[in-house]
């Protein structure tokens, strides 16, 4: 039997100190890091429409405050779209997040512009605009279409906006007026900002239930839209083949052969700010908006992010900024 002596070597250790003691042996840093806000105190004011937007812009002034973004971050709810758009105008609030469709409105209406918008590489990413038909209608092209029926989501969205430019470009319909009525039938969907059109043709679903039901022949809408309808999303392939609708090139066809004929494209959210926002002002916002996009955007810094701009908030998708 071996014996063994059992003998423990202790080590003494400096007495632990605490953290604030720990950064003021280093001269200056704590002065320093100290008064890293504005002075005096300014803040971002973000109008949202509903609680689930409410919460995740919350979420967002808690990270920006933790990255230090400055100024900072805070956040109000209207009841609706419009309510926001007036806050902004009115600057009781500064920044509103509306989409293609709004935009137009946002300027003319309540005199606000665009100081940012969402941008992506890939065009599933973006509002590209489509233009769908019965795959047994004659057209050739859009010539063909002068005095048909056209289905718009929205007067004066981006599908009628982009409509409306390649017309220009193509016809001489700017010598004759300054819309498209002169161009499609009068009994059109949205077509005039007076359209007497039914509720359930408003809007992209609506656009393309328009042409299933025969109020028009033919229907611009998003690629995403006719994605899903393709794909049975939308609930209504029951009464219509989806294979009975296919998607048209009114004027200029892709160079490639499998590549997605469409009319033109937008970015889906636009950041609005008041046109009558200071300089200043103006760039306080544009930077601290980039920063935080650097921060928590696709394309962020941060190795564990704890919160995304364009990612899912609650399991919900598109909360303020789109998926």
């Amino acid at each position: 039997m071996i014996l063994e002596t059992y003998h423990v070597n202790v080590t003494t250790l400096d007495n632990t100190i605490p953290v604030d003691d720990y950064l003021d042996q280093a001269e200056g840093f704590q002065d320093a890091y100290s008064f890293p806000s504005c002075n005096p105190p300014r803040s971002i004011l973000f109008c949202t429409k509903s609680l689930i937007e409410l919460a995740k812009c919350s979420w967002l002034q808690e990270v920006a405050s933790v990255y230090g973004v400055e100024p900072n971050i805070q956040c109000m709810r209207a009841d609706t779209q419009d309510s926001c758009l007036k806050n902004v105008q009115h600057k009781v609030s500064d920044v509103v997040i509306v989409d293609q469709d709004t935009r137009l409105r946002a300027e003319s209406e309540y005199n606000l512009k665009p100081i940012l918008y969402e941008y992506s590489s890939t065009l599933e990413d973006k509002y590209v605009v489509v233009a769908v038909i019965r795959a047994a209608s004659n057209f050739k092209s859009g010539f063909d279409l002068r005095g048909k029926k056209a289905c718009f989501p929205h007067y004066g969205g981006a599908a009628y906006l982009s409509v409306f430019e390649s017309l220009m470009n193509h016809t001489h319909l700017i010598d004759e007026c300054t819309d498209i009525s002169s161009y499609f039938s009068s009994r059109s969907c949205n077509w005039h900002s007076q359209s007497k059109c039914s509720d359930v043709y408003n809007g992209e679903e609506g656009a393309m239930r328009c042409l299933l039901e025969g109020n028009g022949d033919v229907a611009f809408i998003s690629y995403e839209t006719y994605k899903k309808f393709k794909g049975n999303e939308l609930g209504l392939t029951k009464q219509h083949n989806p294979s009975d609708f296919t998607l048209f090139c009114p004027f200029t066809k892709p160079l490639k052969a499998k590549a997605v004929c469409y009319l033109n494209w937008v970015s889906r959210g636009h950041v609005m700010i008041s046109r009558t926002a200071s300089e200043l002002r103006e760039k306080e916002i544009y930077n601290s908006l980039r920063e935080i996009d650097r921060l928590l955007g696709k394309k962020h810094r941060v190795t564990t992010v704890p919160f995304t701009l364009y990612g899912e908030f609650d399991r919900k998708r598109n909360v303020i900024f789109r998926y």
